[in-house]
């Protein structure tokens, strides 16, 4: 039983679903995310409008949901916007990383 455990755990991590796992969550990301829709930058309060985050903050989660959240409003409601995101974020104090969208 307990293989069997370790082994969905392993799968869920690495597999395509990255999200349901039963682990502790060791997930601690600072971030910053920008965008700029139609040539005009968002302000905060567009940023959480158009996405349902915070500009900045701690996500206590992968780093990828975020992108994913991002993705996922871009490929659907905002498919027809000329957009370009920036996304910076340190995962547990590490180096900076950055994940830019853009289309339109």
């Amino acid at each position: 039983m307990l293989a069997v455990q370790v082994g969905l755990v392993a799968y869920e991590h690495l597999g395509p679903t990255r999200y349901f796992a039963w682990a502790p969550n060791d997930y601690v990301v600072q971030y910053r995310l920008a965008a700029t829709v139609d040539g005009h930058r968002l302000s905060a309060a567009g940023v959480r409008g158009r996405y349902h985050l915070a500009p900045h903050g701690i996500w206590y989660f992968p780093a990828q949901h975020l992108v994913d959240d991002v993705q996922q409003y871009e490929r659907t409601y905002g498919s027809r916007d000329r957009v370009r995101v920036t996304l910076t974020y340190r995962l547990n104090g590490h180096a900076q990383r950055t994940w830019r969208w853009s289309h339109g």
